[in-house]
């Protein structure tokens, strides 16, 4: 579903951290921007997903960052 480093080149950038809470801070920066870049391809994409709420996209790309917020916390 996503294609790592070359449409979301701000996921997976090593950093040092100077503390466990920023890490958190960049994970969730990540996850907003994964987010965002999702919510912009579903509209993209609207007229597939025309019987599909606003909301339901919203979920899904909830899930997606979730997912995501997982992979960069292990």
């Amino acid at each position: 579903m996503l294609q790592k480093d070359k449409e979301h080149p701000f996921e997976r950038k090593e950093l040092s951290f100077k503390s466990s809470s920023d890490r958190k801070y960049v994970a969730i920066i990540n996850c907003t921007t994964i987010l965002l870049q999702q919510i912009q391809i579903t509209q993209q994409q609207q007229p597939m997903y025309e019987n599909t709420t606003k909301g339901g996209l919203l979920v899904y790309s909830l899930g997606a960052a979730k997912k995501s917020l997982k992979e960069v916390s292990m």
